[in-house]
């Protein structure tokens, strides 16, 4: 599994004008069951995306799709972890 932190480097109206585009990016990935959970950082000065069980090729992959990757309006850090507990509601994404 995947942390997924994302750190703005553009003003945030900069960034908003990518906003759209990257809640479509996110959709696309939960339907294809590559992330687990998204939102925020609060202050708002980036995001964080939890990413299942899959090849860390193909998460560098989805990053560079990333709207905000490709307009460069943020940086991306990939933490890898191997789940040792999770709750049963989750269980079947870290198998």
């Amino acid at each position: 599994m995947f942390v997924l932190l994302v750190h703005y480097t553009a003003p945030k109206e900069k960034v908003e004008e990518y906003m759209g585009q990257h809640t479509q990016y996110l959709s696309k990935h939960y339907k294809l069951g590559h992330f687990i959970a998204s939102g925020r950082k609060i202050p708002k000065t980036g995001g964080v995306i939890v990413i299942g069980n899959i090849e860390k090729e193909l998460a560098e992959e989805i990053i560079l799709g990333d709207p905000f990757h490709v307009h460069q309006v943020a940086n991306f850090e990939l933490i890898e972890f191997h789940t040792s507990m999770v709750c049963k509601e989750l269980k079947s994404w870290v198998e």
